[in-house]
Parts: C-alpha cells; structure tokens; sequence
C-alpha cells in the first residue's frame, strides 16, 4: 500500500455529526460507557484547525484521502488507518473524532444465576482476557448514520445507543457472560446539522458513519463448581474487542 503525507493548515465547512445505529445491541448508556464524553465542538473542523491530510492506496488500488486534526495523529497509527481505508470506497475522508477505551487487565468473575441450580451448587467462572501480541487492529460494525447529497443540509434530533462487546472467534467457553465486561458503547443525543459536499464539490453525496474498532486477544477460563472446589475446567480461545469508536465521514463521487 502506499501513502504520502503532508499538513495544511485550511478553513473547512463545518461537518456537524451525531447519532449512531446500534451494531451488537441497543444499550443503556449508563452500562459500560466511555468515562470521557468528547465534547461536541469536536465534531467539526473549525476555522485555523490544522489538518493532517493522508493519502493512501487502498486494496483495489484506488486513492483514499483521509483528513484528520493533528491532535488525533497520536490517537491512531498509520497502520490502523491503512487497515481502515483498506476497505473504503475511492474518495475522501474526514475523521472527526476518536473515543478510546483502555480495558483493565483482570481476572473477570461470573457465577451462575439460575436459582434452581443453586440447590445444587454453581459454576463459578473466572475469565482472564489479553491482547493477542503481533496482531493489528481491524474495523468492525461500520454504520451509516445519514447520507446527505451535494449542497443540501440536514438536521436530526433522535438519540443513538451502541454497544460492541467481545466477540468469540474459537473456543467454547463454559460461560460468555464476562463478554460484556469487554464492551464500548457510543452515545450521541444532541440535536445536529449534516451538512453535505459544496455545491460545486465534484462529490455527489457526503455518508457520516462511526465504526468500532476491535483488538485480537486471547482468553482463558477456569471454572469451578462450588460443591466440588477440585473439580476445574479449563476453557481457552481467540477472539476480539473493541478499544476504539471513530465518528467520521467519506465523500463519495
């Protein structure tokens, strides 16, 4: 793939975004929330940002240019957004914001919930989950939240609720309850205005989309029965979770 690279220093139209369709489930966004809320003035580029402006070859050789403010640079690699414009369309691009979680490294308790098993003792599950090393980051559970056309603008009021958990790729745990402790939800609830290419842009159509992005990791769980502490099954697998949200447009011709 190739790439070039400069920076720019440019007034841009405002590109106001919001609003997400659910990807895994629909979720209280109390549960498992990004502790940080990026402020709202975020999602556009305003007037004196500076603009990282990347060029990049995507897999069917097409050329994809992504914009970004510089302060993102050190919120993503170029290798992930090479993976990421891997699968874009020919056009541009302009991330607007980035939401990054970082998952405590801990042994993640379960227990069985059914009362009636109870009586006869429970499964208590004890989950550990690592990133799987020399892996790279992909894009999963991309939505688009509205596509406006060339010189139109759009105003939306609803509020949007996503989660993406871990994901199981291999291996049958004996129980997937600690997958939600491995989540990302993105919430968005303002009222805001989409506004599509110039009119004299040669782009007909601006799609405003948030992908999640997800890691690789390993996981592994020892469960033990409590009538039985000796009796243990060890469970192991693969799978993948998200670390990051990326709020962003592409212009499409």
């Amino acid at each position: 793939m190739k790439k070039c690279r400069k920076k720019f220093l440019a007034v841009l139209s405002v590109f106001l975004l919001s609003g997400i369709f659910g990807v895994d489930a629909y979720a209280d966004p109390s549960q498992n929330a990004v502790e940080d809320e990026i402020d709202i003035s975020r999602f556009n580029f305003g007037e004196g940002t500076q603009i990282e402006s990347l060029t990049f070859e995507n897999e069917k050789g097409e050329i994809v240019t992504v914009n970004l403010p510089n302060e993102l640079m050190y919120e993503i690699t170029d290798v992930q957004i090479e993976e990421f414009v891997n699968n874009q369309e020919a056009g541009s691009i302009n991330i607007y914001a980035i939401e990054s979680i970082d998952h405590d490294q801990y042994d993640i308790f379960t227990e069985d919930s059914n009362p009636t098993a109870r009586i006869f003792g429970t499964w208590l599950h004890t989950t550990t989950v690592t990133r799987r090393a020399g892996t790279t980051n992909f894009e999963t559970g991309s939505r688009s939240i509205i596509t406006v056309a060339r010189g139109m603008s759009v105003n939306l009021s609803r509020s949007w609720s996503a989660t993406s958990n871990l994901q199981i790729s291999s291996g049958t745990p004996s129980s997937t309850s600690f997958t939600s402790n491995h989540s990302m939800t993105g919430t968005r609830s303002t009222s805001l205005t989409f506004n599509g290419p110039g009119e004299s842009s040669s782009f007909r159509s601006r799609d405003f989309r948030m992908s999640f992005i997800h890691e690789h990791v390993n996981w592994e769980q020892r469960s033990t029965h409590s009538m039985a502490p000796f009796n243990t099954i060890t469970t192991s697998g693969r799978g993948s979770r998200p670390i990051q949200i990326l709020w962003y447009s592409r212009d499409i011709r």
